[in-house]
């Protein structure tokens, strides 16, 4: 029996991700392993905008970080609490992971450790120009690992 991985992180979410992750893990067996990743950069990316902001107030950038980090965490830990009771609802075998580092690198770890059969990805909303410029994280993943993909794309609400 495959397993197979839901990708999940602090910049996308989909019902339709989650939906078709369940349907694939009834259809040929095996796990779920759900992953969410509370990408490092995040953070510091938020507070680079607002350097120099009064937003930020008297707290120091580390208060900040902190709190952010604190924040995501709460966050994944409630998803994969809601996905997997979703899931074993239907009778699925689940694992969570919660994990914090780099979005790319994390997943092809799990992918690998896990020895995962299919990964389901949702693809963040950007322009072509930007994935040309800056790269696709779903595509560096695609290409260091051995494993179906599933890529749903946003809902365009």
């Amino acid at each position: 029996m495959a397993n197979t991985l839901l990708l999940l992180s602090t910049v996308t979410h989909s019902p339709q991700a989650i939906e078709r992750a369940i349907a694939e893990v009834k259809a040929a067996g095996g796990k779920l392993i759900l992953l969410f990743v509370v990408d490092e950069e995040l953070p510091n990316s938020i507070l680079d905008r607002l350097e120099g902001n009064a937003f930020v107030g008297e707290q120091s950038g580390q208060e900040v970080y902190s709190a952010l980090m604190n924040e995501y965490l709460r966050q994944g830990k409630q998803q994969l609490h809601e996905i997997k009771e979703q899931a074993e609802q239907q009778g699925l075998t689940v694992e969570t992971l919660l994990k914090v580092g780099d979005l790319v690198g994390v997943c092809i770890g799990v992918i690998r450790e896990r020895e995962i059969a299919k990964a389901v990805l949702t693809r963040k909303r950007r322009s072509h120009l930007s994935r040309f410029l800056f790269g696709s994280p779903i595509k560096k993943i695609q290409d260091s690992v051995d494993c179906e993909f599933i890529i749903v794309e946003p809902d365009s609400n």
